[in-house]
């Protein structure tokens, strides 16, 4: 009986393990099949968050780069010019070495009639060859920025002597010009006024101001041509 009873429990148990062997693979099963999907679901919410978060990135990218710049030129406005002038006192200022900085105001004498005469899709095809002219007639690091209507200005983040910013302001003169003759109308030329920072302008935020007022100066003296501010302006 003892061993009847044995064989009894024996095979109990084991059918007992067996059962719970069973039990367990189906419910490692269960939870493998659940932890996979799981990881599919946060895969797929992860790559599409990852999705939107560029997208939304692309799309702060246009609008900052709309709002500070041109649409019609591709360059940059006055409020990137004057955020770039003062990343560039600020280099300056942390620089052992003070480094001059200049800007060149620039109005197109003449364009008016072009626009007048010709259309106004003539006087925008002007605008922008004059502008890829412009971005190609100065160094990398300078900054071409087109302020509004016929006027522009380059910031030029550092020179040496003035004759370096006059030998500027004569190859913007010369991609008017050039451009002028091009397109066949012998209208249009360029005055420039010249201000640097600290010398003689020592507000930076007067800069672009006392550029402005000495290119008039120019344009009261003949137009086509440069001059340079002078302390007390």
């Amino acid at each position: 009986m003892l061993n009847q009873a044995l064989t009894y429990w024996t095979a109990q148990r084991d059918r007992d393990s067996a059962d719970v062997r069973t039990r367990i693979f189906r419910v490692a099963a269960v939870l493998i099949a659940l932890a996979a999907l799981v990881s599919g679901i946060l895969i797929t919410a992860l790559a599409m968050y990852t999705k939107r978060t560029l997208h939304l990135a692309g799309q702060s990218q246009k609008f900052e780069h709309a709002a500070t710049h041109d649409a019609m030129t591709g360059l940059p406005n006055r409020r990137k010019l004057i955020d770039t002038l003062e990343e560039a006192v600020a280099w300056s200022a942390a620089d052992p070495v003070r480094r001059e900085i200049a800007v060149l105001y620039v109005d197109l004498d003449g364009f008016k009639r072009v626009n007048d005469s010709l259309g106004h899709h003539a006087g925008d095809e002007f605008l922008v060859a004059v502008s890829r002219r412009f971005r190609q007639s100065v160094r990398r690091a300078d900054v071409v920025a087109r302020i509004g209507g016929d006027e522009f200005a380059v910031l030029v983040r550092e020179f040496s002597t003035h004759a370096e910013l006059g030998e500027i302001a004569r190859r913007l003169i010369a991609c008017v010009t050039e451009v002028d003759a091009q397109m066949g109308n012998g209208l249009v030329r360029a005055s420039i006024g010249i201000a640097s920072f600290p010398d003689p302008v020592d507000d930076y935020h007067r800069l672009l101001a006392a550029a402005d007022e000495t290119m008039y100066q120019v344009k009261r003296n003949g137009k086509n041509g440069y001059a340079f501010t002078v302390r007390g302006n």
